[in-house]
């Protein structure tokens, strides 16, 4: 299904069935139940890939508060390699969506509720912001906890009054704070209005390293060596991720990435450039080919399964890319980054990262994708980015080359002084 239908069936449907649903719930409340320690939690996020990650510090919290917990993870069927690269949640917990048609929509939704209703979930952490779905879906699960974002005195946004742990969303402070803050309103005293009342520092926030073995590597070096044989250990492989997936309106202008290759090629002949991404990149792909050529390029659009993404980055040193996917996925390697924000903020969603540089115009009408207009902006022109000069960035990629140039250096010296 495509995203504009998504959200008009999240407001059309959701909003009714919200209401509807608020209303049986009200009625409940004369028999309520009693609340329960959490040992089987769900967590529920469904088509944000990115946010999997930006989760992590939640999931392992609950881990730690509840050790004897067991964890499980509801999300789209094709987003399901982001949770499964984590490795916090057990495959065989996995409950899978498909959001292919309406109808394969609303038979797999109708199973995992089944599901949900033999594994005996008890807990169900909606991570969703405002999205009306999911606070249906915990709602019938049965499940005894359900926490999720709710939005008290905010106008707009509504998805009901179905959360018997219901947690103030925070546009001010990183999605990962947030996300962290549901898991510790389960351990809210009573009364407390609204939650959640404590301090959680961004230090906090954390994701595991992902390494790549010997064999992964030598294989990513082989496909990268057929895309282009002139490939040599001496390159230096910078990373180019132009498209920004389901939402355009982030992507810095793709003339600016060639061009930006070109100027770095015209100071640095031992770059090699390699172009990643889906099918929908492919084009993207061929501007920049064509803008510096194609013995500086390997061109893997397309080419790799979501996994040997991690081991691309575990080879190469620098990835230069929007506000997507990558920018969550790559500081899961020791690979530098350079990420481009505008219509988001980095403040709520930068990546956990210490090797990222972010760039980011300021603009005063940035941000202006946001959970109060469920990411649907009425920009027709992303100047915020496009503002971004190629000179500007150039010179921050300068620093980072120098960087890697030096770590290099270094390395070589220490294996010198070993052998």
């Amino acid at each position: 299904m495509k995203v504009d239908f998504m959200r008009k069936m999240d407001y059309w449907i959701g909003n009714p069935l919200c209401f509807s649903l608020s209303c049986l719930h009200i009625l409940g409340r004369v028999f309520p139940r009693k609340k329960k320690e959490p040992k089987k939690v769900l967590f529920l996020e469904l088509s944000e890939m990115g946010s999997t990650v930006l989760a992590y510090a939640a999931m392992s919290k609950t881990k730690e508060l509840w050790p004897s917990s067991e964890l499980y993870f509801m999300i789209f069927k094709q987003n399901q390699e982001s949770v499964k690269l984590l490795e916090i949640i057990p495959e065989k917990n996995l409950i899978l969506i498909d959001n292919s048609s309406l109808f394969r929509f609303k038979i797999t939704v109708f199973k995992a509720l089944i599901r949900m209703k033999k594994e005996g979930i008890d807990t169900i952490i909606d991570l969703e912001l405002f999205s009306r779905v999911t606070a249906i879906i915990s709602y019938l699960s049965g499940a005894s906890n359900r926490v999720g974002f709710y939005q008290h005195t905010m106008e707009g946004l509504y998805r009901g009054n179905m959360q018997t742990h219901k947690v103030s969303y925070n546009p001010h402070r990183h999605v990962g704070v947030n996300f962290l803050s549901l898991v510790y309103a389960l351990k809210s005293p009573d009364g407390e209005w609204p939650l959640t009342k404590r301090h959680i520092s961004e230090k906090e926030l954390h994701i595991p390293r992902i390494s790549s073995s010997k064999e992964k590597l030598d294989a990513i070096w082989e496909k990268m060596l057929s895309c282009n044989p002139a490939l040599t250990k001496k390159h230096i492989l910078i990373i180019i991720n132009s498209n920004a997936g389901l939402l355009p309106i982030r992507a810095w202008p793709l003339e600016s990435y060639a061009a930006l290759c070109k100027k770095i090629l015209t100071h640095h002949k031992d770059v090699l450039f390699v172009i990643t991404g889906v099918k929908d990149a492919a084009h993207d792909a061929e501007v920049i080919i064509e803008t510096v050529g194609e013995e500086h390029c390997i061109n893997l659009v397309n080419k790799t399964s979501f996994r040997e993404l991690i081991d691309i980055y575990n080879s190469c040193h620098l990835l230069i890319t929007n506000d997507s996917g990558p920018v969550h996925f790559a500081p899961l390697t020791p690979i530098n980054i350079i990420a481009f924000f505008g219509p988001e903020t980095p403040k709520l969603y930068g990546p956990i990262s210490d090797t990222a540089v972010i760039i980011d115009s300021q603009f005063a009408c940035s941000p202006c994708v946001s959970a109060f207009n469920h990411r649907k902006t009425l920009c027709g022109s992303n100047e915020c980015l496009k503002s971004i000069s190629v000179e500007y960035v150039y010179k921050i990629v300068e620093e980072q080359l120098e960087n890697i140039h030096h770590q290099a250096s270094h390395h070589q010296k220490q294996g010198t002084k070993r052998q």
